[in-house]
């Protein structure tokens, strides 16, 4: 699943809400973490961030912050105390228009950065099949995960990420 990169980037979609991508991402995150790699987990589901919910963490800042004001990323990041080596980016405020934000410029030197400073990074994105967000942030991932749930997500709903990979429009889906 992860192509031969000294520091991967994988993105980890779903086709909707409720489907467990926020906590695979998690795992991973944690697995990877586990295994020596610094690893950094990014809450880019700007929309519906569940990252730090799920980790029992309270923060209000994080990438949309550092987006819209330049504040440098290190402000935001926050340790996971429970696993060595992982940290977490905070999604932040849910701005009035995330689209629009995820082709600022900042974001290619944001990925820049943590490439710089990490060893895995693993994106936690919007589901694929709502927004356009996933394609954009996907020109940033070595690697894409599509999570699909039994007895929860649709058969119909199949046809897209085999859309997705036919099209090539996420980079080594899995």
């Amino acid at each position: 699943i992860i192509p031969n990169k000294e520091k991967p980037v994988i993105l980890v979609t779903s086709s909707f809400g409720g489907e467990g991508k926020s906590f695979i991402a998690t795992n991973l995150g944690a697995v990877l973490a586990l295994s020596g790699k610094k690893t950094i987990i990014l809450e880019f589901d700007i929309r519906k961030p569940k990252i730090l919910k799920g980790l029992n963490i309270l923060q209000s800042k994080g990438i949309t912050n550092h987006i819209i004001s330049g504040m440098p990323i290190e402000d935001f990041v926050i340790p996971v105390n429970e696993v060595n080596n992982l940290f977490v980016l905070p999604c932040g405020p849910i701005p009035p228009n995330p689209a629009e934000l995820l082709l600022n410029e900042r974001v290619p030197e944001l990925f820049r950065t943590l490439k710089q400073q990490y060893d895995a990074l693993v994106i936690d994105s919007a589901p694929v099949g709502l927004v356009s967000d996933t394609i954009v942030l996907g020109t940033y991932a070595d690697s894409t995960i599509y999570v699909v749930r039994h007895n929860y997500t649709l058969k119909k709903q199949l046809q897209l990420p085999e859309d997705i990979y036919k099209n090539k429009k996420l980079p080594h889906l899995s």
